[in-house]
Parts: C-alpha cells; sequence; structure tokens
C-alpha cells in the first residue's frame, strides 16, 4: 500500500487559482501500475506549515473526494472541514509557506503522508487579505442617478414655532336672526321689573291710541286714562312754590279747551272735580276760551259736581 502511496504523490498537481478564502487544489491519483484510480472515493487532509516542510502548523483541514474517470480529483484549500487553526487568519506574505497532503485511498481518515510542497506563488486573493494595501487611486467619474428610494417613516412632530402676529380684524358678520322674548306678559301692557331678573306686568297700558294707568279697557275717545281704584284721588296736583298770577302759567292741574270742556269730572259717591288752594289763587280755575265749559262737574250720588274750599272760578270768554 505504502508503494501505491508513493506512487500516487509523484503525480499530485497544484494548481493555485484565486477564490474567496479558498484556492483550488488539483491532483491525479493512481495505483503502482500507473493506472488511474478512477471514481474513487478518497480522503484527504492537508496542511498549512509556516517557514519549512518540518515547520509549526498553521492551519488543518480535511477533504471527502471523489475521482473522476482519469482519477482526477479537486478540492478548495480553506473550504474544507477545519481540524485546527483558523485559515482566514493565515498571513501569506509574512514568510514561505508549504503544504503538507496525507491521503486515505479507501475514503476514510486512515491517511497517508503523500509529500510536503512548497507554495511556490501565494494566490493574489490570500495575499491581498494581509498584505500592504496601495496607494488609493484617483476618484473615478460619478456614476448615473439611481432611482428615487421608497418613502421612509414620517418623523416625530417638532416642537411648537412662535406664535405669529395678530391679523387684521375680519369684516362683520351678516346679522344673525332675531331671538325670542325671555320674558312672559299681557299684550299693551308696559313690563316692569318684578325682581333683578324678572320681568312683570306693570299699571301702565298703551294701545296705540289712548294710554291709561290701571285701566282694565283703554277708550279710544279719551287720550290719558286713570283708573283710582280702591284709592281716593285719581290724580293729584301739587305746585310747588310761588307760582305767578296768570292763571295760563300757575296751576297744579291746568285744563284748557276751545270747543269742549277743559276739566271734567264725573263722581257717584265723592267729589268730580275737587280743588284745594291754601294761598292766594282759586283752587279751581276752568278757562274756556271757546262755546265750552272751563270747568264742568257732574255729581251722581251724594257727592259735589265742583268743589273748592276758597273759590269756585269759570270763566267763558
Amino acid at each position: 500500500m505504502k508503494k501505491v502511496l508513493l506512487t500516487l504523490a509523484s503525480f499530485l498537481i497544484l494548481g493555485a487559482t484565486a477564490h474567496a478564502q479558498s484556492f483550488n487544489y488539483q491532483g491525479v491519483a493512481r495505483n503502482a501500475s500507473g493506472a488511474p484510480l478512477n471514481t474513487q472515493s478518497l480522503g484527504i487532509r492537508i496542511t498549512i506549515l509556516d517557514g519549512s516542510a518540518a515547520g509549526p502548523e498553521l492551519y488543518k483541514e480535511t477533504h471527502a473526494v471523489t475521482t473522476n474517470a482519469y482519477g482526477l480529483y479537486n478540492l478548495g484549500i480553506g473550504a474544507g472541514t477545519p481540524v485546527s487553526g483558523d485559515f482566514a487568519t493565515i498571513n501569506w506574505g509574512a514568510a514561505d509557506r508549504y503544504i503538507k497532503v496525507e491521503m486515505d485511498p479507501a475514503g476514510g481518515s486512515s491517511y497517508t503522508d503523500l509529500g510536503t510542497n512548497k507554495l511556490m506563488s501565494v494566490p493574489y486573493a490570500m495575499y491581498a487579505l494581509n498584505g500592504t494595501p496601495g496607494p488609493a487611486g484617483a476618484t473615478g467619474p460619478a456614476g448615473p442617478q439611481g432611482p428615487a428610494g421608497a418613502q421612509g417613516p414620517a418623523g416625530p412632530a417638532g416642537p411648537q414655532g412662535p406664535g405669529g402676529a395678530t391679523g387684521a380684524t375680519g369684516a362683520a358678520g351678516p346679522q344673525g336672526p332675531a331671538g325670542s322674548a325671555n320674558i312672559n306678559g299681557t299684550a299693551n301692557t308696559l313690563v316692569k321689573f318684578g325682581t333683578a331678573t324678572t320681568g312683570v306686568n306693570s299699571q301702565l297700558s298703551d294701545d296705540g291710541t289712548s294710554v291709561g294707568v290701571n285701566t282694565g279697557t283703554l277708550s279710544p275717545n279719551i287720550k290719558f286714562q286713570v283708573s283710582a281704584g280702591a284709592i281716593g284721588n285719581t290724580i293729584r296736583g301739587t305746585l310747588v312754590g310761588t307760582p305767578a298770577t296768570s292763571i295760563a302759567t300757575a296751576g297744579s292741574i291746568y285744563g284748557e279747551s276751545t270747543t269742549g270742556i277743559g276739566v271734567i269730572g264725573v263722581s257717584g259717591s265723592q267729589n268730580g272735580v275737587y280743588g284745594l288752594s291754601t294761598g292766594t289763587l282759586g283752587g279751581t280755575v276752568g278757562v274756556a276760551t271757546g262755546t265750552g265749559n272751563g270747568i264742568w262737574g257732574v255729581a251722581t250720588g251724594a257727592g259735589v259736581g265742583a268743589s273748592s274750599t276758597v273759590e269756585l272760578q269759570g270763566a267763558v270768554s
């Protein structure tokens, strides 16, 4: 068997070609008669030695290969099953490197040494991994514009910016619809405040023709109507101070008519017209400038039609 293996060693062929993290190794296996060991499974063990054929081992790996019809087999050194060391850390430019080849023609792991040979040329790719880098080349021209990438995700919101200046006042909007009244009352009756926030009916009424005080139904023939109710006097006029002597300019209540009656009083049980004077002028004075009566008093009961504690004056001109 040893004779066969030595014969095999004399026909080993080293082919170094660049390959990423490995390089090719090619050999031919023949028997003692020189016939190729065709289509046969082989066990191969490769060891990289440092400095000489007897130098320390840097790296060791195993391969399982099969020969072709001519006994040729191929394997990638650096691509086998590692046994020891790290192929990627070998500095190919630091010193000479030797390769030791062992084989088991039965395809197992009973390896026989086939010899050690110096690597005469280090594969370029292996040297480039550890060699001194050359100077950088000149910058090449810019390439064409690449296609636009996909839209990235939205970034976080930025901080709040400062407030802008106040803008000009806009135009006034259209008039809104009228709102509904928020108080209740009776038609033609003036409202007064019952409380600070509540409106109620007052004693004043105005139907557009006549005005009344405490009067339920206004007469269209009387402009101003007053109903005293349970109170004794309907209207009281008090003149304060020293009046002029002219009848036309002095009087707490003054009635004047050109065709009708200046003052008319009607009473069922009290005084139709009652005048009280505590000074020098008349208590009740009526002036008629036309065909009517200055004062007209009618008593329909026990009262007095026209009464004055000083005098009753009536003048018709």
